[in-house]
């Protein structure tokens, strides 16, 4: 595991740990950083898809639609 990987799953459970704890602001602001991290995180997973399995691509897309849709009604909820 890279020093990066690292510090992608120590931030996703700092923000599970705060989530809940403090008022809604925090939750909007959590919601709001979850939803703005989600766009590149999902961009980049579409890359290496496409460049290793091509034909898991469309697949791919649809969880990935999937998953920024609930993370924008999270932010929006």
């Amino acid at each position: 595991m890279s020093i990066f990987h690292f510090i992608i799953v120590l931030s996703c459970l700092l923000i599970i740990s705060l989530n809940g704890r403090f008022g809604s602001n925090l939750r909007i602001a959590v919601g709001m950083w979850r939803f703005v991290i989600s766009l590149p995180l999902a961009a980049l997973s579409i890359y290496l898809i496409y460049t290793e399995t091509p034909m898991l691509l469309p697949m791919t897309i649809v969880i990935l639609l999937m998953l920024l849709t609930t993370n924008y009604l999270k932010y929006k909820l």
